[in-house]
């Protein structure tokens, strides 16, 4: 089962902990940083827990909270800190 679940996050189990981690983007809600072996983790500040995804799936999830971002309407209320960045 773990497998699944490995897959479905889109990183693999690691036998050792991440490296440093760069920080993407970062306010009150949430920071998004990146590890030196690819990893993407986003921490949710509110619960303070974070997830751990690889690059694609990540990119799948911020554009889903983008859209659902956009429909209610909060992208004029909040300022975002993200450095200049290209998705691909």
């Amino acid at each position: 089962m773990s497998g699944r679940h490995d897959d479905m996050l889109g990183v693999a189990a690691m036998a050792q902990p991440c490296g440093k981690h760069t920080t993407l983007s970062e306010n009150p809600g949430a920071k998004v940083s990146q590890c030196t072996c690819g990893a993407v983790h986003v921490l949710v500040k509110a619960s303070g827990v974070t997830v751990q995804l690889s690059e694609d799936r990540f990119q799948e999830l911020g554009l889903a909270v983008m859209g659902a971002v956009s429909k209610l309407g909060a992208h004029s209320k909040v300022a975002v800190d993200t450095p200049d960045r290209v998705i691909n």
